[in-house]
């Protein structure tokens, strides 16, 4: 068993003290699930995601698709 399915299996149990399931559940999270913090947004993502919705909804949006050319 690996250490996070036991630490699960802990704090899923119901008859194991809620005292040590809720200190399980504290250990558990980190791997279950990321910090807010940890995913970033620099300028380079903002600058991109900026670039790809450029014109989105305006009246020259179609000037800025590119049709994909067959080799």
């Amino acid at each position: 068993m690996q250490p996070l399915q036991y630490m699960i299996s802990v704090m899923n149990d119901p008859t194991v003290d809620a005292n040590r399931r809720d200190r399980m559940a504290v250990a558990a999270a980190p791997y279950c699930h990321h910090k807010v913090a940890d995913v970033r947004t620099g300028k380079k993502d903002i600058a991109a995601e900026n670039a790809v919705m450029a014109g989105v909804g305006t009246a020259w949006s179609g000037d800025l698709e590119f049709e994909q050319q067959a080799n």
